[in-house]
């Protein structure tokens, strides 16, 4: 046996209760040592690695290790760290992470650079975007943002744009100057970082400084032209300097070559960015700098055929990479692809896109049985917003596939023991999504319209046209009993009678009528939004009244009655965060139905009108 080492045999023997403090470590240091050595023996033993097997299968995969000490008691570089380590394995569960928050809350004056970069990027790679954590970490950044070196300021500056929280002009004026100074030392050289730097600067609307752009595109260029990048990055930066409107050839040029290379790489949701931006670049933008007009026109007029070509052979690799696509990267390449159709100006391109478009759909039309809701709006967004056309058979299956979820919803609300399926009140993102849907679909019946010539085909088109229009009916007195429902009551249902006097006629007597149905819940709207339009529950009672107007059947009078008893309900529970506007808009639907003038809906909206 080794003797003890006199440091340790002076703490054991010493009788003073009061010891030096380096002394006092070294023996804590010495009997961590120990520990260490008896754990790592036991741990070589198989019965203890069995165990420790079983225990691990045993245990939550939302936990932190258990080795790790709690947030409240780690510092600023442990923080992140773990959030670091946590996000990499998707990992942690809600209380963790609100751990971690709050304990960053409390140690952000002492977050060097790297730490506020790592933590930040760690909450948005797991998507998570407290507002209160980002704008209390913007003046700390702010103030250390000469320390950020290159890679972590793209971090900072990406984890901000995916977050859509404002940091503050403070911060934003600090990130130009920093940015300008950097370009000018040429410091930021990795593919990745200058993809997520312009991405960034996009989302963050620091591209609206004209001279900033032009700065970054010159490196963008420079760096292309002694470093190859990967289609990855090339699809970023293409779609993001196409976002802010900046068609210079030359740069586009560049990002035409270095593509080549990697292109058969790509993934379709890139090869659809590439599209979309290339053909948003103006062919008469030309390069300056030549001395003579012809070899400027001709110069231009050779690079715009090579992005041409490019455009081509992105087209063949989609068309390859279609069948193995899953159906989050259908939903992303058709609608980058429609807004590349929308901006072509090529007509053979135009129709080679819409063949695309085409396939695209068939194969999500064949592939609906794993389709969720959300992911059946964002295809039918696609097609509706871009205007490509969605043929009335295989829109009968979408519809068809809808009936089936929301019966499978119906019977497992069953086997829960719920008595009333068809009025419980919906979360507000799934009334979203349905009320989303009908609208969709809406217009996408109106543009194709039912054929009147006598063949057999189009009498079989009409009748498809019909049985689909009947399926989305039947849908909509299906969803819309408890889509009313999900809507928030007006905090001034149980208002004073001061209030009450100086509402209008018709608003208090569509109130007393509707008081009693709606008193039981509580919660907001929410107000109008400052340049940003109404509130998102008046946008989706717009469009589930202009859904109707559309879909309904003019014959049916007691389903129109029914749904507009719920209607005035639904809208008399957010009626304070309509105004003028929105109500102009609510009387023009309402012109269809031809609703009486003394109507108490017709009347609230017009003193909502008349007050703007």
């Amino acid at each position: 046996m080794q003797p003890k080492h006199p440091l340790v045999k002076a703490v054991k023997q010493t009788a003073s209760p009061h010891l030096p403090k380096y002394l006092q470590e070294f023996a804590l240091h010495q009997q961590d040592a120990r520990n260490l050595w008896k754990t790592r023996l036991a741990a070589s033993s198989p019965v203890h690695q069995a165990h420790a097997t079983t225990q691990a299968a045993k245990r939550p995969a939302g936990n932190a290790s258990p080795t790790s000490p709690h947030p409240a008691h780690m510092d600023a570089s442990l923080v992140a760290s773990t959030a670091a380590d946590l996000s990499r394995m998707r990992n942690g569960n809600e209380a963790l992470w609100t751990a971690l928050e709050r304990r960053a809350l409390q140690l952000r004056p002492l977050f060097e650079p790297k730490e506020i970069s790592v933590f930040l990027s760690a909450l948005s790679r797991m998507r998570r975007f407290p507002p209160e954590v980002f704008k209390a970490f913007a003046p700390v950044a702010t103030q250390k943002i000469v320390y950020f070196n290159s890679s972590h300021l793209c971090m900072l500056l990406s984890a901000y744009a995916k977050s859509r929280v404002e940091p503050g002009p403070e911060f934003l004026a600090a990130v130009r100057q920093q940015l300008l100074h950097r370009l000018a030392l040429r410091e930021l050289q990795s593919p990745v970082e200058l993809a997520m730097l312009v991405n960034a600067l996009v989302k963050l609307k620091l591209c609206e400084d004209r001279g900033l752009v032009e700065r970054v595109a010159q490196h963008v260029r420079q760096r292309l032209s002694v470093e190859a990048f990967h289609i990855r990055e090339l699809a970023v930066l293409a779609s993001a300097f196409a976002a802010v409107n900046y068609s210079d050839l030359a740069l586009f040029s560049h990002i035409a070559d270095a593509a080549v290379e990697t292109i058969n790489e790509a993934t379709p949701v890139e090869l659809a960015r590439l599209l979309q931006a290339f053909s948003s670049v103006s062919p008469s933008t030309a390069l300056g700098g030549l001395e003579e007009e012809q070899e400027r026109i001709a110069q231009s007029e050779r690079r715009r055929k090579k992005l041409e070509a490019l455009l081509e052979v992105c087209v063949a690799c989609a068309r390859e990479k279609i069948a193995f696509m899953s159906a989050d990267e259908l939903l992303l390449s058709a609608n980058a692809l429609g807004q590349a159709f929308s901006v072509t100006a090529s007509p053979a391109l135009r129709d080679d896109v819409a063949a695309l478009l085409a396939s695209m759909r068939s194969l999500a039309v064949a592939s609906l049985a794993v389709f969720s809701l959300s992911q059946i709006s964002s295809l039918l967004f696609s097609f509706s917003r871009w205007k490509q056309p969605f043929p009335p058979a295989e829109l009968l299956r979408v519809v068809d596939r809808l009936g089936a979820l929301t019966s499978s919803d119906a019977v497992s609300g069953a086997r829960h023991g719920s008595s009333q399926i068809s009025q419980t009140r919906l979360p507000a993102e799934l009334a979203s999504t349905q009320i989303s849907i009908l609208f969709f679909l809406n217009l996408l019946l109106q543009s194709s319209p039912s054929s009147t010539s006598g063949t057999a085909a189009a009498s079989g088109a009409a009748a498809t046209r019909a049985k689909t229009l009947q399926g989305v009916r039947r849908l909509m007195r299906t969803w819309t009993p408890n889509i009313f429902l999900s809507f928030a009551p007006s905090p001034l249902v149980n208002s004073s009678l001061a209030t009450e006097r100086q509402l209008g006629e018709g608003e208090t007597r569509l109130r007393a009528r509707t008081a009693a149905a709606g008193s039981a819940e509580e919660a907001d709207c929410g107000g109008e939004t400052p340049g940003r339009g109404p509130p998102a529950a008046v946008q989706d009672l717009l469009r589930l009244l202009e859904a109707f107007v559309g879909l309904r059947d003019p014959e049916e009078k007691e389903d129109e009655l029914l749904f507009l008893r719920g209607f005035q309900e639904a809208v008399l529970r957010c009626h304070t965060a309509i105004d003028g506007l929105a109500a102009s808009q609510f009387l023009f639907l309402l012109e269809a139905l031809r609703l009486p003038e003394e109507d108490d809906f017709v009347l609230l909206m017009k003193e909502k009108n008349a007050k703007t």
